[in-house]
């Protein structure tokens, strides 16, 4: 009987008892009067008695009524409570059993004190989890132990979870290939004693199997399948590091991989690089196990159209030329799409390890090995040597300097101006309104030395962000400082491909601009010279417009020279270019140079971009230019490059220099026409030389009149009014006709052709010069009659 029973019936009886005593009382004191002997008395004692004890009865029965019906209702929800925490206990259970993972627990004897259905069947003991309650842990153990990789060095780490008792997480890898998760957690109690220990299991199979093929993805390049840049470095350290030898790393570079691209479309020149990834493929040394195990041999492709291939050759010296004879061999053979049958020409430079070279080594040695096979007419394999050696020992020395030279500040900017002329004024028609910084060191001896000397460092990963910071930072003082004395230009500064698409060059720039606010827009200028094909990307055109969104130009240097393409001028905003010297220099001599030359100043004109020319160095050369449309000289014919102080000064007097300076702009006698017609005449010579005429321009060559017929005689005809009487004209008319029979005999007799050379090359400079001779005079003639109000028309 439960407490509270015992209490109610207590309570009741004591009620009862109360009402019988206070009847006795009652009939007790009604016993000492009158009413005490009367009969009538004693009987209604008795009945008030019994009454009393019959109400005393009545109450406790309600009351012992009322009082087991709450305990039945408290028993009821006990019971109901209890049913409800069996059937959570069994769902919890229940849960524990259908979950993926599986859970054992143990008490502290070692001893099952509960198993989950979940590891039961995780590991496949093959009986119900109540069936290991009170069994000891090493009998689990050698149940499951055959499933488990590593023998008894699994043994070995459970015996110390058990021993240590402490939380652990590690993975267990089984022999089916699965792999485990496994938590060791003991148990306390409220008092930190020891009860036992929870030992869970997690399999995390496809989790590793996704982070096998995110890795895998991180490493593999998606349109040839091969291994990546990331992935070939990692390898290429690591065997490194386990300081293997006789292996050969080589850099693979296809020679016209652009030219397709350009000509059939980005899906051809994809197909050209997995075919080249398939063949490259079949030549070398494979395993199922990794290089590192195997010494087996390893490809990737590292870039846009470049490939590395890391040889393993042990000590057989020869193998790597027998390798490389053999991917040439593969390559000569062509390569069909879309029914059209492409060659495939590729360069391969080879670095071999012979002591303890390093990747950053090998690497650098393997690129310029194939820097050398592609400045020896490309299609071809070099493997590095000592004199390359010589030149990284150069490099290294030079990066060396230049870091020096930024911690002692000996780095200067020299500046050099820009003639800028107006053809479309008489007077005012020259201006210097810009200008280039160029880079120069001083050594530690106080020689200086120009940029030209350790350019090709400059974009080195260890200088070039650090080198770009400084120039930035002094173009715009110079700039702040010609400002501040009234002397308001644009400069030019030259900044590595590798800071300007690197992550930081947008913050070095801005922080550059914000010390110096009072900057007008586009007065500093970035001229960029392409390397390899660095300016190609979505990312080149996204950099050039943050540029131009604080106020930055940007232009292409070195135009021309293979470094930068017209491809650019349509895909990037630039706003100016520079054709490079090498042109500039030639163009009164070379029919070849003034015909590049005069192509790209007519393209960028179309363009709408700006055009500077580098490397004038006389008035012939500034007054060609400016009759082909280029309006901005630049060059030691204008000036040399000085320092700051010296060109502060220059600008001041710079009008007092040469007088045909000043004279550029207001003659149009030597005009696009004249140009013309002597570049056709160079380039019909070349076709001539070459072999290379087609069957019309032949024949006018053998017509009797064809020194009248060509295009350069009938210049000649159209412009004899502007120098009437000239004996200049007349002579160049007749060394032009005399040409003409010489390459009428040339095609007429190819047995003379030997003897008959070098009388047309002479012939050919004959005429240049002499229309040369008779332009250029003119335009000084025009030049002069204008100075003095004479009117040509």
């Amino acid at each position: 009987m439960s407490k509270l029973l015992k209490t109610q019936l207590r309570t009741q009886a004591g009620v009862g008892m109360l009402m019988m005593v206070m009847a006795l009382i009652a009939g007790a004191v009604w016993s000492g009067t009158d009413g005490g002997r009367d009969p009538r008395f004693t009987m209604a004692l008795a009945a008030s008695m019994t009454l009393g004890f019959a109400a005393s009865l009545l109450l406790s029965l309600a009351l012992q009524h009322r009082w087991v019906q709450a305990a039945q209702a408290r028993l009821r929800r006990f019971e109901q409570e209890f049913i409800e925490r069996d059937q959570m206990v069994e769902q919890f259970v229940r849960i524990l059993n259908e979950l993926p993972s599986g859970v054992i627990v143990f008490t502290q004897e070692g001893q099952v004190q509960y198993c989950s259905g979940g590891f039961a069947r995780m590991l496949g003991l093959g009986m119900h989890p109540h069936q290991l309650i009170k069994r000891p842990w090493r009998e689990i153990w050698a149940m499951i132990e055959p499933l488990h990789l590593g023998g008894s060095n699994a043994r070995q780490q459970v015996k110390i979870l058990f021993h240590d008792n402490r939380p652990a997480v590690d993975e267990v890898w089984l022999t089916d290939g699965r792999v485990m998760l496994r938590h060791y957690r003991p148990l306390q109690d409220s008092i930190g004693q020891p009860l036992g220990a929870i030992w869970a299991l997690q399999d995390v199979s496809e989790q590793k199997q996704q982070e096998e093929q995110i890795r895998e993805l991180a490493e593999r390049d998606p349109l040839t399948g091969l291994a990546n840049r990331r992935a070939f470095e990692s390898l290429l350290n690591a065997a490194l590091q386990n300081n293997r030898q006789g292996m050969a790393l080589g850099i693979v570079d296809l020679d016209n991989f652009k030219a397709i691209n350009d000509r059939l479309g980005h899906a051809a020149g994809d197909a050209m690089l997995r075919e080249i990834g398939a063949r490259l493929g079949q030549l070398l040394r494979h395993s199922e196990q990794s290089f590192q195990e195997r010494g087996v041999d390893f490809l990737a492709r590292i870039g846009g159209d470049e490939f590395a291939i890391l040889l393993h050759h042990g000590l057989d010296s020869g193998r790597v030329q027998r390798v490389v004879a053999r991917i040439m061999d593969a390559m000569g053979e062509p390569f069909h799409h879309e029914g059209e049958s492409l060659s495939m020409r590729l360069s391969i430079g080879f670095a071999i390890r012979n002591a303890d070279e390093s990747a950053q080594t090998l690497m650098r040695q393997a690129d310029m090995a194939l820097y050398a096979a592609k400045a020896a007419g490309r299609h071809q394999a070099v493997v590095f040597n000592a004199a390359m050696q010589a030149a990284i020992e150069s490099r290294e020395a030079w990066i060396t300097a230049i870091e020096q030279a930024l911690r002692r500040q000996t780095l200067e900017l020299h500046v050099q101006p820009i003639l800028s002329v107006r053809t479309d004024r008489l007077e005012g028609a020259t201006s210097v309104v810009q200008a280039e910084a160029l880079l120069r060191l001083r050594d530690a001896r106080g020689q200086l030395h120009t940029a030209a000397a350790f350019e090709s460092v400059l974009d080195d990963v260890r200088v070039s962000s650090a080198v770009g910071r400084w120039v930035l930072e002094k173009a715009a003082q110079y700039l702040a400082l010609w400002q501040a004395n009234g002397q308001v230009l644009s400069l030019s500064v030259n900044i590595s491909p590798r800071h300007f698409l690197g992550a930081g060059f947008v913050e070095d720039l801005r922080a550059v601009l914000q010390r110096h606010r009072r900057l007008p827009d586009q007065a500093l200028v970035l001229e960029l010279t392409e390397r390899g094909s660095l300016l190609e990307g979505e990312g080149v055109r996204t950099r050039i417009e943050e540029c131009r969104s604080l106020g930055v130009q940007v232009s292409l240097d070195d135009f021309g020279t293979g470094n930068a393409s017209l491809t650019h001028l349509q895909d990037l905003a630039v706003s100016a270019i520079k054709i490079d010297r090498r042109f500039v220099r030639d163009i009164l001599h070379d029919a070849m140079a003034l015909s590049i030359t005069y192509g790209m100043l007519r393209t960028a004109k179309l363009m709408g971009v700006r055009v500077v020319a580098e490397g004038v160095e006389t008035p012939e050369a500034a007054q060609v230019l400016v009759a082909m449309g280029c309006t901005d000289l630049q060059g030691y014919g204008v000036a040399k490059p000085m320092p700051a102080a010296e060109f502060s000064a220059w600008l001041r007097h710079w009008q007092q220099q040469p007088s045909w300076m000043t004279q550029l702009g207001p003659s149009s006698v030597l005009g696009p026409q004249d140009i013309e017609a002597i570049a056709s005449l160079g380039t019909s010579l070349r076709l001539l030389l070459a072999g290379s005429l087609d069957a019309e321009a032949r024949a006018q060559m053998l017509a009797a009149d064809g020194n009248q017929r060509c295009a350069f005689g009938q210049w000649c005809s159209r412009n004899a009014w502007r120098w009437p009487q000239n004996q200049g004209l007349a002579h160049l008319m007749r060394q032009h006709a005399e040409l003409h029979a010489k390459a009428q005999m040339w095609l007429r007799e190819p047995g003379l052709r030997s003897s008959l050379e070098p009388h047309i090359l002479t012939l050919g400079e004959v005429v240049r010069q002499a229309f040369w001779d008779l332009t250029l005079r003119s335009q000084a003639q025009a030049i002069f009659m204008l100075q003095a109000g004479t009117d040509l028309a």
